[in-house]
C-alpha cells in the first residue's frame, strides 16, 4: 500500500513487503509504536498476506 508521502510507491510498497516478510519468516519482534501499548508483537503469513499477532502487556 502505498501513501501520498511515497515518493515512489512501487520502491515503498516492495519495501514494505520485503521487511514484513523478513519479520514473518525470522518470528521478529516488532515494536510498532503507533499500535496499541506495548505495542510489541509479530508478524505472521496468513492467507497471502501479513498480520499483526500482538504480544500481551506483561508476557
Amino acid at each position: 500500500m502505498a501513501h501520498p508521502w511515497d515518493h515512489d510507491a512501487a520502491r515503498s510498497v516492495a519495501s514494505r513487503r520485503r521487511l514484513l516478510a523478513w519479520a514473518a519468516d525470522e518470528s521478529l519482534l516488532v515494536h510498532a509504536y503507533h499500535l496499541p501499548f506495548p505495542g510489541l508483537g509479530r508478524i505472521e503469513r496468513r492467507a497471502g498476506a501479513f498480520a499483526w499477532r500482538p504480544i500481551a502487556a506483561g508476557s
